[in-house]
């Protein structure tokens, strides 16, 4: 029953009860019986009691309902109005059921995505951030605080500007908006370069106006840098004695073969120039070997392990005849109790062939040294000399390929320029690291430092 209805047989049966009243005080007047008018004050106070009552019942389920209203404008969804009766008001207070469970059920959805987003932001390297319509930041993925050593609550409604202030950036975005098409730009910032994509959401409702994905491409861009120096080096490398084979072959096919005294001479030439080429092919094919194929478990674990003394032993007699040759001092220093080292006997000779011949080919007199000493955690080998040494700009890019410190008089000496490289990716792939110090005149020392193990079983 609805509430005008209720009303309406209330007022109906309070007005039927004065009516009758009414009938019964004049009705016994008629016949000698005085009823006075008293009892209209019980009947008075009776009906506005009952009037107070409702009304009363009425103003606490409005009060009720006017507080749940102000709780949903407030987004407090957390309540239950248990409707009191089928009428008017019941209605209203089961609509406000249902639109506190609707909203509630709706901000559920969105937290259980922005969570989702966050998570998949938080889980991808690039950096993304989102701007709204006046260019302030809505939110930022870890990878971009990384990237800026800015946090979320740093930048949150900040202009983007307050994070970096780059002038082509700021004209990518305007074209962007500008035109609602994805834009593209690489940006150098700190010594580090970024690839930017800036996307527009072209939708009213949304809060996000555009979203920009920061990728950081430095360490590409370094190999690609060192891929473009690398192919032009081989080419030279390789051109410079092929052009000196074809130029003695040409002349020797020209006639100047009939001279014996030339022929031999050309012909020694073209041996020399031969075996360089097949010096730096060799060379080439051994670090990609090293690179492509790391050090692995051997069947045989004992072949994993070698001692420093043994290594060197393999090698000692080319080293020494090589500096008899010069005229040069070897000294070698290698304890008796020296651990055994975790890399391969072979590498490990490599590794002391080529820094050794390095030694003795910039040293022209004076002496060179090979000295190890055992540490925690590593066998320290050291090999130095007292030849021209090399310039502190130039120390960190030595182990470059195919790198020169000085370009003439090394094409002169001889080499490939690949043999430190070798060296560094040799020791690394057996987890352990190389250094170099150096001063000009004074000598230079590479200082490995290998893994190493007590008992190999």
């Amino acid at each position: 029953m609805n509430i005008r209805a209720k009303l309406t047989i209330i007022a109906i049966l309070l007005a039927s009860a004065s009516f009758v009243l009414f009938y019964l005080i004049n009705r016994y007047e008629l016949t000698g019986v005085y009823y006075g008018w008293e009892l209209l004050i019980p009947l008075v106070l009776f009906s506005g009691m009952i009037m107070y009552l409702y009304a009363d019942k009425l103003a606490k389920r409005m009060d009720g309902i006017n507080t749940k209203i102000g709780m949903i404008v407030k987004g407090h969804y957390k309540f239950e109005i248990s409707p009191l009766e089928k009428d008017e008001l019941g209605k209203i207070e089961n609509e406000l059921n249902q639109l506190a469970k609707h909203n509630q059920g709706i901000i559920k959805r969105e937290k259980q995505e922005a969570i989702t987003i966050q998570t998949i932001l938080s889980g991808i390297k690039e950096g993304v951030i989102l701007l709204d319509r006046l260019g302030k930041i809505i939110l930022v993925n870890s990878a971009i605080e990384e990237m800026f050593g800015r946090n979320q609550k740093m930048l949150e409604n900040k202009p983007l500007m307050s994070l970096l202030r780059n002038h082509d950036l700021e004209l990518l975005i305007e074209s962007a908006l500008k035109d609602k098409q994805k834009s593209k730009l690489e940006l150098p910032f700190r010594e580090r370069i970024f690839s930017v994509w800036v996307s527009v959401l072209d939708e009213e409702d949304f809060a996000v106006r555009s979203v920009l994905v920061f990728r950081d491409v430095t360490e590409l861009r370094r190999l690609e840098r060192l891929r473009t120096e690398f192919v032009a080096n081989v080419s030279h490398e390789l051109m410079t004695p092929l052009t000196s084979i074809k130029g003695f072959v040409e002349t020797l096919i020209d006639g100047a073969g009939d001279d014996k005294e030339v022929r031999d001479r050309f012909l020694k030439v073209i041996q020399k120039e031969s075996l360089r080429l097949q010096g730096i092919i060799d060379d080439l094919l051994a670090l990609s070997r090293i690179e492509s194929k790391p050090q692995k478990e051997s069947k045989n674990r004992s072949k994993r392990f070698s001692f420093v003394q043994n290594a060197y032993e393999k090698i000692k007699p080319v080293i020494e005849s090589y500096a008899q040759a010069k005229g040069l001092n070897i000294e070698v220093q290698i304890p008796a109790d020296l651990p055994y080292v975790f890399i391969s006997e072979d590498l490990l000779s490599q590794v002391l062939l080529n820094l050794m011949e390095n030694a003795i080919k910039y040293t022209s007199e004076g002496q060179i040294k090979l000295n190890c000493l055992a540490g925690e955690k590593n066998v320290i080998v050291e090999i130095s000399d007292t030849g021209c040494g090399i310039p502190q700009e130039s120390q960190a890019r030595i182990f470059e390929r195919f790198y020169r410190v000085d370009k003439a008089r090394s094409r002169d000496i001889g080499g490939t320029g690949l043999g430190l490289s070798i060296v560094k990716h040799i020791i690394e792939g057996s987890g352990g690291s190389i250094e170099v110090s150096s001063e000009i005149g004074e000598g230079t020392t590479f200082r490995c430092y290998l893994p190493c193990t007590l008992e190999v079983s």
